[in-house]
């Protein structure tokens, strides 16, 4: 498979967050964005529901204002309490969101990178010398999707874990590179 040919080579300041990382002979195959609004998306119902809550928070606490025998401190401190919580839970969209912004997936001929880069602090996860276990594909109609990789160490029996991209285009042909991969990685080691 001619891999040049995938869209997924990132824009300019994608490529340079990955040529920070990369070892003198590695060779991209592959970088992208995950789609920030799939990877917020089920999580954004928090969201709606915090609105209404508060909403209806905010319609009791004007109808107690108008009461005559005015404000309870009891009432006031559960209804500040509830709508921290609230607040709180509706903010977890927009958190993903702006991490998904941040960060950067990519693939090279020797490992996999996960690269979230927030300005003054950057975490970089790579993932390399793996044995893929198994290899989860879900796909949109549009080609889009996720992989999910459950891995273990080839040299070792303990060490495993998972890698997630998530909102990648051509998520079919993402697949193909991955296990080529972690083919070569394996082999190498």
């Amino acid at each position: 498979m001619n891999h040049s040919m995938i869209e997924g080579m990132g824009d300019l300041r994608q490529r340079e967050i990955v040529d920070r990382e990369l070892k003198a002979d590695e060779r991209v195959l592959w970088i992208t964005r995950p789609n920030a609004l799939l990877v917020a998306r089920p999580s954004g119902v928090l969201l709606v529901f915090g609105f209404l809550f508060l909403s209806s928070l905010l319609g009791a606490f004007i109808d107690t204002v108008h009461v005559p025998h005015g404000l309870d401190l009891g009432g006031i401190v559960f209804a500040v309490t509830f709508a921290v919580v609230i607040i709180g839970l509706s903010s977890v969209p927009i958190q993903q969101y702006y991490v998904a912004r941040r960060t950067t997936y990519a693939i090279t001929d020797r490992r996999i990178m996960v690269i979230c880069d927030f300005g003054k602090t950057k975490k970089v996860e790579s993932y390399l010398n793996l044995e893929p276990n198994d290899l989860k594909r879900t796909e949109h109609a549009n080609g889009s999707g996720d992989l999910h990789l459950i891995w273990r160490r080839s040299n070792t029996r303990d060490m495993h874990g998972d890698v997630v991209l998530i909102g990648i285009p051509n998520v079919r042909e993402v697949e193909e590179i991955v296990r080529e991969t972690c083919d070569r990685s394996v082999r190498r080691f």
